[in-house]
Parts: structure tokens; sequence; C-alpha cells
């Protein structure tokens, strides 16, 4: 007999761009809840974290390593800009990460990903860009 798990991972499996909405809610809730200055840190935080995943996909597959720490630096960056000049950079930030997922979900970068990751991942990306713009843009 065949018993379907119930983790959360598969909530998101099934429902990528509702676990997506839900996620940039609680986020944004969180970040109206803190000063300004600690919500562009959290947000700036998040970018380099979302931005580092992909280097864990590369070294589990072995393969493009190099090249995903690259650009996980570069949405360091991103996040380091936004707080130090200006927020735009870290608005910037969030939607070429959510192009970054898309690429990844069209295969024009070859490591794998489940299905559900990048539409999810893209999903965020991009409703945390227009948090960011709606509160301090």
């Amino acid at each position: 007999m065949h018993t379907e798990p119930t983790s959360t991972a598969l909530i998101v499996e099934r429902y990528p761009i509702t676990t997506g909405i839900a996620l940039i809610a609680v986020t944004a809730l969180i970040a109206v809840m803190l000063p300004s200055d600690w919500a562009l840190q959290l947000f700036a935080g998040l970018l380099a974290l979302i931005g580092a995943v992909y280097v864990g996909f590369a070294i589990a597959q072995e393969k493009h390593i190099v090249g995903q720490f690259a650009i996980a630096i570069g949405f360091m960056t991103l996040g380091l800009l936004g707080l130090w000049l200006s927020v735009w950079w870290l608005f910037a930030g969030y939607i070429l990460h959510g192009i970054w997922d898309w690429m990844h979900h069209r295969h024009d970068i070859s490591v794998s990903l489940t299905n559900w990751y990048a539409p999810f991942c893209l999903i965020y990306d991009w409703g945390i860009a227009v948090v960011i713009a709606v509160l301090f843009i």
C-alpha cells in the first residue's frame, strides 16, 4: 500500500505559487513590524541567502560551482549596495534573482532543480521586490 508523505515540502511542491505568496505575506508582515533600517537589513540578508542556495545545488551536482558562487557573490553585493547606497540596488537584486530563477527553470543553466523550486522562488523574489518598492521607494 502506498501512502503519500505529509511533509511541508510536499505542500510547496504541490502549490509553489501559493506557498511563495504566503511567504511574501509573512516576510512583509515581519518587515513592517521592524524599524526601517532593520527591515532593509532583513531584505539584504535574505537576498544574500537566496543567492547562495544555488551554490548548494551546484555543489550537490558537482558542476558549475565556481559560476554559481560568483553569481551568489553578486547577489550579496547587490544586497550590500542596497544598504549602503540606495534601496534601488536591493530592488534590482530581487528582480534579477527572479530572472536567474527563471533561467534555471527553463534549463538555460545546467544545474538541475526540482520542477517546483524555480517558480516558487521567482514568485517570492518578485513579490519581495514589490514589497520593497511599496515600503521604501
